[in-house]
């Protein structure tokens, strides 16, 4: 039996259109590899810990993350030699090298590096289908609060320490936030460190200067620069609903 990618059993847990079901066993065996097929038979079942499970506590230091064979429903393979021995220190983010992130006005956008296939996550898309994308794009989040304070009511956060927070609020999609040392961008390569005179050559905005800095709004979108000239640079962006700590 073939076993399957990760990015092949998590990345979709539903496709853009309905589908008559779940992919039977033959198909899951066959997905050795990720095509564009596979986002048209995803499965709309979510797996790995649901969010109702995760609640909005913080996630458990020793939590593991769901292996391809749990995803796929198969028994795990025997443990392998000094599987015991303690962790070696895990990366920032665990990122799919299979797939990727896209930042967007009102949006997020899953992409998978092979064949540059997309998948768009709008602003109200269910929190169960974001979350599970995210689990297996960019691993689990180290930070889960919730964030009573808000502009327009309660949210609850997703958050990864390179600096992306994704919020929700009633179990929806609804903001997210870059700032920090974030390699994420728009799809036009809008991101932390992007000058001014590069944003405004996609953009016809210009910056305001705020209580809270320099910032620039387009549609859906806000950008903070570290100042008001054209050599200044980003140090956050944001889209939705986004409210901070308290």
């Amino acid at each position: 039996m073939k076993t399957p990618t990760l990015l092949s059993v998590l990345l979709l847990p539903a496709a853009l259109t309905a589908c008559d079901g779940a992919p039977d066993e033959a198909e899951i065996d066959s997905a050795a590899t990720v095509t564009e097929e596979d986002i048209a038979a995803a499965s709309e079942t979510p797996v790995g810990r649901s969010v109702e499970e995760r609640g909005n506590a913080p996630l458990e230091e020793d939590e593991a993350p769901v292996s391809v064979e749990q995803a796929a429903g198969m028994s795990p393979a025997p443990a392998a030699e000094g599987a015991n021995d303690p962790p070696t220190p895990a990366p920032a983010v665990a990122e799919n090298p299979e797939a990727g992130l896209i930042i967007g006005d009102g949006q997020l956008q899953a992409i998978i590096k092979a064949t540059g296939s997309t998948r768009t996550f709008p602003f109200g898309a269910p929190r169960e289908q974001v979350m599970t994308m995210l689990d297996a794009v960019r691993g689990t989040p180290s930070r889960a609060p919730s964030l009573s304070k808000c502009a327009g009511g309660p949210v609850t956060a997703a958050r990864w320490p390179d600096g992306l927070t994704v919020f929700f609020r009633g179990g929806e999609l609804a903001g997210w936030k870059v700032a920090g040392g974030s390699e994420l961008t728009t799809m036009t390569g809008l991101g932390i460190g992007t000058t001014l005179a590069d944003f405004q050559r996609d953009f016809a905005a210009d910056p305001q200067e705020t209580p809270a800095g320099w910032e620039a709004r387009t549609g859906n979108l806000t950008a903070r620069f570290s100042g008001g000239t054209p050599d200044a640079v980003v140090q956050s962006l944001s889209s939705g609903a986004v409210c901070e700590d308290r």
